[in-house]
């Protein structure tokens, strides 16, 4: 059995290394190992955009079609272990990508990283149902002047009902119903 020889890298060093008799590259374990776990957050990141994010990402129509199918996968339950080896299956098609092209794609995916404008509105409207539990009529207020078509009375009365069950450890009915409300009078 032939010894094998090792080589220590410093820290910092690249280790990547080129065998003399062949010519050919080789990464330690280690690297290989943190390459696949960049490309591991690279495809969860991308996952976590929304799909027509992926127009403005230089991605070929096969990694398209494995991220579309990663996101019906998230949205199922009961598929834990297929979505592991799917999510593998899209790092691999990461991985034949030129090293150039990856870099774009992390670079916009970074880029993309932060709540849509959709999200912002929705966390708009949570922070006015808050604020309506807090101080009911001065918030009404506030309300209605910025939007007059809502009705002042239904949001006294379903911020009353919140206020009710919150007290006294009800189901969150009138809670929903005034968020669903706030969508209707904003137009979400």
């Amino acid at each position: 059995m032939a010894k094998k020889q090792f080589q220590w890298v410093r820290d910092g060093a690249d280790e990547v290394q080129e065998d003399l008799d062949t010519g050919r590259r080789s990464s330690s374990k280690s690297a290989r190992k943190r390459e696949a776990d960049r490309l591991d957050a690279l495809v969860r990141k991308l996952l976590e955009l929304q799909p027509h994010h992926w127009g403005e990402i230089p991605l070929n129509p096969k990694l398209c079609a494995a991220l579309t199918e990663g996101k019906r996968l998230q949205r199922k339950s009961g598929v834990r272990g297929g979505l592991r080896r799917h999510l593998l299956h899209i790092a691999g098609l990461l991985r034949d990508e030129e090293p150039e092209i990856v870099e774009q794609i992390a670079a916009a995916a970074e880029d993309r990283g932060g709540p849509g404008e959709r999200e912002l509105l929705l966390m708009e409207l949570e922070r006015w149902r808050s604020r309506l539990l807090q101080d009911r009529d001065r918030v009404i207020d506030e309300l209605v002047a910025a939007h007059p078509e809502a009705d002042r009375q239904r949001l006294r009365k379903l911020a009353m009902a919140a206020q009710r069950e919150q007290r006294e450890g009800l189901p969150p009915r009138a809670f929903r119903q005034l968020f669903a409300y706030l969508r209707e009078v904003v137009g979400l």
